[in-house]
């Protein structure tokens, strides 16, 4: 039979006896969140940032290389390029002669 009102002392302590979890969720277990092991992986990542910046920084005050092409490379792209044009117009021209029929020259 089911009782109205708050349960008494023993009741409850008959009740948590009965259940399987018993006193599992007794004890208040206070552990880390998400949002903490975020914030401290954004730490460790922004730290490792400015290290690398630093590092990367000192490499390059130390080492300055030219991006400028020599002679002999601006006359090989350019000699590359004018070929590969030539080739690709040929192709098609002689595509679009194929296509309408005039294989004719």
């Amino acid at each position: 039979m089911g009782k109205l009102g708050p349960a008494s002392a023993e009741a409850k302590r008959m009740a948590l006896q009965a259940d399987g979890v018993g006193g599992k969720y007794d004890e208040t277990q206070d552990r880390e969140s998400a949002y903490e092991i975020l914030q401290k992986r954004a730490e460790k990542a922004s730290e490792a940032a400015e290290k690398a910046q630093e590092a990367g920084e000192k490499s390059k005050s130390s080492k300055r290389k030219s991006n400028r092409q020599g002679i002999g490379e601006a006359a090989m792209k350019s000699l590359v390029r004018s070929v590969s044009s030539s080739v690709g117009r040929t192709i098609a021209r002689e595509l679009l002669r194929g296509v309408m029929g005039s294989l004719k020259r």
